[in-house]
């Protein structure tokens, strides 16, 4: 009876355990009243609740706008600094622009002032870019042209006027080197030759006449100034005329006169080289 008890109990108890699993898989039920929804909205519309939120997002957001504050402020300041540099620098660059200028102009010879009618100041004139240029050119007859081709008349142009710079002592190499006119056969073009300064462009006319003794075989070599259109059309019409003018008489401060091939004992000619005349229209 004993052990039938036993077992019996031992039964029973299994199958209680096993109710209280079946039990707590059961979800649990919540059950909403019908108005809360309702309560929700008038709590989310009171006046306690905004302040609530409003503070948390204060305590949230307050470090990062004044980092956001003062991140400005560095910002600020520098821009300050920057502008205060760019002042700065903005008149260095005027100083300097106003060297340059003062130092073309006095390379050019000094520059051209005017006086304003009321006498407030000098007021600079503008220079025509053509006329500088002029200042700074020479033209040079004798020199024959050869090469198949243009690369080799460039380098034999090139090389042509580089032996009379060397015969001359000048130093500034040339700018550009370019024949005046078209092309005729069995007629060499004038060259003009545009050097950096104009004082290297008097250099070279001062001393042109040394060019009497240049070994240029029997076609001797001429150097004169550029000149505007109405000095070569003044200086051809002359040349018609069979008067005798130095080249030196149409371009003011150039005192050079176109130096002759013949021997030093004899005196050198005045005239105008008829190479020179003969192609005044081909550029200046």
């Amino acid at each position: 009876m004993s052990v039938r008890k036993r077992i019996g109990n031992s039964d029973s108890g299994g199958g209680s355990k096993g109710k209280s699993k079946c039990e707590a898989k059961k979800p649990k039920v919540i059950v909403i009243s019908a108005d809360f929804e309702e309560k929700v909205f008038q709590l989310m519309e009171s006046d306690r609740f905004k302040k609530i939120v409003q503070n948390r997002l204060e305590d949230v957001l307050g470090e990062r706008i004044e980092q956001l504050e003062r991140e400005l402020e560095e910002r600020c300041r520098k821009l300050k600094i920057l502008e205060e540099e760019l002042k700065v620098l903005d008149e260095k660059v005027k100083l300097l622009s106003e060297v340059k200028d003062s130092g073309e102009s006095a390379m050019n010879g000094g520059s051209n002032m005017g006086v304003s009618v009321g006498g407030l100041g000098s007021q600079k004139k503008s220079e025509d870019p053509g006329e500088m240029e002029r200042r700074r050119s020479v033209v040079v007859a004798g020199v024959p042209e050869y090469g198949g081709n243009d690369r080799m008349r460039w380098a034999w142009d090139n090389h042509c006027i580089g032996k009379v710079f060397h015969f001359l002592d000048i130093g500034a190499p040339p700018v550009s080197i370019y024949r005046l006119g078209k092309a005729v056969p069995g007629r060499s073009r004038l060259l003009k030759v545009v050097l950096p300064r104009s004082w290297d462009q008097q250099t070279l006319l001062a001393r042109a006449s040394r060019l009497r003794y240049f070994p240029c075989g029997s076609t001797p070599v001429y150097v004169r100034p550029s000149l505007t259109k109405s000095q070569r059309e003044e200086l051809r019409n002359k040349q018609k005329s069979n008067i005798n003018v130095p080249v030196s008489t149409n371009v003011k401060n150039n005192s050079n006169t176109p130096h002759s091939p013949q021997p030093p004992s004899s005196s050198p000619t005045t005239s105008v080289p008829q190479q020179l005349v003969e192609n005044m229209d081909t550029g200046n």
